[in-house]
């Protein structure tokens, strides 16, 4: 199966707290996401958050990626603005 690679930013400065990251974290990795990061963007303190996702193809990962937004979005309601997927390339 063709593996994505998919990074989430957020579109402000956060205030998402350490627990909430490692919340995400664990959506993502529930969600089937594997080689997992969720950081904050140096100094402007921008959560981003990228994994690997297998999907049958394009279509797939994308209805993959977008049920996951909603769990991340839940997992972490401090973000302002939610997060942005910022890229789904096939690895």
């Amino acid at each position: 199966m063709p593996v994505f690679t998919v990074r989430f930013d957020t579109g402000f400065k956060s205030t998402a707290s350490d627990a909430e990251l490692v919340s995400a974290f664990t959506t993502i990795s529930a969600a089937g996401g594997t080689d997992v990061s969720v950081v904050r963007d140096g100094g402007n303190e921008r959560p981003r958050a990228e994994f690997s996702l297998e999907a049958a193809d394009r279509p797939s990962a994308v209805v993959a990626v977008g049920a996951l937004l909603v769990g991340l979005m839940e997992a972490t309601p401090s973000v302002a603005g939610g997060w942005v997927l910022t890229s789904l390339v096939a690895a």
